[in-house]
């Protein structure tokens, strides 16, 4: 191979990594949990449910608190079986609905650190439904949940040390970026 031709390969190379180092890619983003829902996961109200809970619960006695202070929550969290020392689990809880067609996903988990390196915050996304005006829903109350139980492997090093600390901000939104915090991080005290 003579001539201009290597030399625009290489020239080609080059533009498009370059392209994709700038493209908009956080290289303080790191992703600890993602899984796909589809979509047809649509929100019809105007906010987020005012009861609803989303948590980060590191160890069992996280676990017993939150199902103590979330009397609803307790029946659910009792069939939840964890080992805390190799997982830690994120619930979304859309609290009581007054009919069928609601949903709550955790979709993904993602971890930003500053220009140091240090861990600067945790932010979970979810996918919610809620029926559209009009269609037909059982007439019945729902609580909606979601559980994922995360593998410690899978949080940057100093994330979970940090929430247990209370030094890390969670934050939580829906496909929408509408706000679903706060997050509550249970953990021993």
């Amino acid at each position: 191979m003579n001539g201009p031709a290597p030399i625009i390969l290489i020239l080609t190379l080059v533009v498009a990594l370059a392209a994709g180092a700038f493209s908009g890619s956080d290289p303080g983003l790191e992703s600890i949990y993602s899984r796909s829902v589809g979509s047809s996961f649509t929100w019809h109200q105007e906010g987020a449910p005012i009861d609803r809970v989303l948590a980060v619960v590191l160890d069992q006695e996280g676990l017993k608190r939150l199902a103590s202070e979330q009397v609803i929550l307790k029946e659910m969290l009792d069939d939840v079986k964890i080992n805390f020392e190799t997982h830690a689990l994120v619930v979304a809880y859309m609290g009581a609905m007054p009919t069928g067609g609601y949903a709550i996903r955790i979709t993904d988990v993602q971890a930003f650190r500053d220009q140091q390196g240090q861990p600067s915050r945790v932010a979970i996304r979810l996918a919610v439904a809620s029926p559209s005006p009009g269609s037909f829903v059982t007439q019945a109350l729902t609580y909606p949940v979601d559980t994922v139980a995360i593998p410690r492997s899978n949080w940057p090093a100093g994330v979970l040390e940090a929430l247990a600390g209370g030094s890390l901000p969670i934050e939580a939104s829906d496909q929408d970026g509408r706000d679903w915090g706060p997050v509550i991080v249970y953990a021993s005290r």
